[in-house]
């Protein structure tokens, strides 16, 4: 035998084994947040609806923005679809973006109060 050809036999032991190895269960699906999500997104959806707020998702992005009056939603119907607030199911980042955005107005509102 020539030592160039030699290989180890532990190795040729180690990839049988791996062979012969069960398949790896599903990670178990976690629906502990599902709720609290549909939660959150209703918390927003409903904050948006009392103050007569739109949502206008950007088409190549999908970036969610705040959409205040006819005239705003007539502006970017172009590049953006535009939707009242519980006509659209939002996604995490949808949501983080719109619960951003409404602090900030809403912080501007209280501002303007003082």
């Amino acid at each position: 035998m020539n030592w160039m050809e030699w290989q180890p036999r532990q190795a040729q032991k180690f990839q049988e084994s791996l062979k012969n190895q069960p398949t790896k269960p599903p990670k178990p699906n976690f629906g502990g947040f599902v709720g609290s999500t549909f939660r959150q997104n209703e918390k927003i959806q409903v904050r948006l609806a009392r103050a007569g707020i739109s949502i206008a998702v950007d088409k190549n992005t999908g970036t969610a923005l705040l959409i205040f009056s006819e005239s705003e939603a007539q502006t970017v119907q172009n590049v953006a679809d535009v939707y009242k607030p519980f006509d659209i199911e939002l996604t995490d980042k949808q949501r983080r973006e719109l619960a951003a955005d409404l602090e900030y107005y809403d912080s501007l509102l209280r501002r303007r109060e003082c």
